[in-house]
């Protein structure tokens, strides 16, 4: 049996989607410039994206990371 993303894909705005990860709109177009998330563009230019395929392209920082 197919997940329910599969049988029924939803698309939200980036603001949208934004808001359900807790990430800043800003952030989250970044990542789709740098081609980290996929988005699906309408007619009249509004961007759309999966929740799922952005949590599918997060990855977890390791403890020992150094972060400069």
């Amino acid at each position: 049996m197919k997940n329910q993303d599969q049988q029924n894909p939803i698309l939200v705005s980036i603001k949208e989607a934004a808001r359900i990860i807790g990430i800043q709109s800003r952030q989250l177009r970044e990542a789709i410039n740098d081609g980290l998330v996929p988005h699906y563009k309408l007619r009249n230019s509004i961007m759309l994206v999966k929740v799922s395929e952005i949590l599918s392209a997060m990855q977890p920082i390791k403890e020992n990371e150094s972060h400069d």
